[in-house]
């Protein structure tokens, strides 16, 4: 997974459970979009969806990503906290040239239901947050002009365009090479659609 390597957090999660808390209430938990931020930016911008024992994943840096899903599982550590190992396993956009299944990993300590801390590997050191979104992590054929739910944004990405034969959003070089070209409808005005990602707001930040 080429671009997912550039990331420098893989995804083995380490979430500390409070007292009392069940380890398949605290897995359970963890269902739902998050925002992962670093304290220092490194250009690169992340989201996860979980749900279950599967995870979609949304990295950007600039004009690359990876969006991709795969397995999630957990196991409590000696210490009382939670492993969480990730699989990495298919692209959701089809064409992507980069794209090979990876084993990713990522640190966290949970301080409530909706934040935790993103730990830097083998040290207490945070170097990073997540936060809960509302926001349904994903990619799909829409409306420009249409608003976005309260506390989502659209994201639109260089290369990935509608293919009407295949009802699918897709990737391919030479939409990126000519997408101003590729926006441009036949009657010469921009499309009013597009495939837009729908990401939590803080991911355009």
């Amino acid at each position: 997974m080429q671009r997912l390597g550039r990331v420098g957090l893989a995804l083995l999660a380490t979430c500390a459970a409070g007292p009392g808390v069940a380890y398949a209430d605290a897995a359970a938990a963890l269902d739902g979009t998050w925002l992962v931020q670093q304290d220092a930016p490194d250009g690169m911008r992340r989201a996860l969806r979980i749900a279950g024992d599967r995870v979609t994943l949304l990295w950007v840096e600039g004009d690359a990503f990876t969006y991709a899903e795969g397995g999630w599982q957990m196991r409590e550590t000696v210490g009382g906290a939670m492993d969480a190992a990730m699989q990495i396993a298919a692209s959701l956009v089809p064409g992507d040239p980069d794209f090979a299944a990876a084993a990713v990993q990522m640190l966290f300590r949970m301080n409530g239901p909706d934040s935790g801390d993103v730990l830097r590997q083998g040290e207490q050191g945070r170097i990073g947050t997540m936060e809960r979104s509302a926001c349904d992590l994903s990619l799909k054929f829409r409306n420009r002009a249409s608003p976005p739910p309260e506390g989502c944004a659209w994201l639109e990405l260089r290369g990935i365009g509608f293919n009407g034969i295949a009802d699918a959003c897709e990737y391919h070089a030479g939409w990126a090479e000519n997408w101003a070209g590729f926006l441009q409808g036949l009657d010469g005005y921009p499309m009013p659609a597009g495939c837009l990602f729908s990401v939590p707001a803080g991911f355009m930040n």
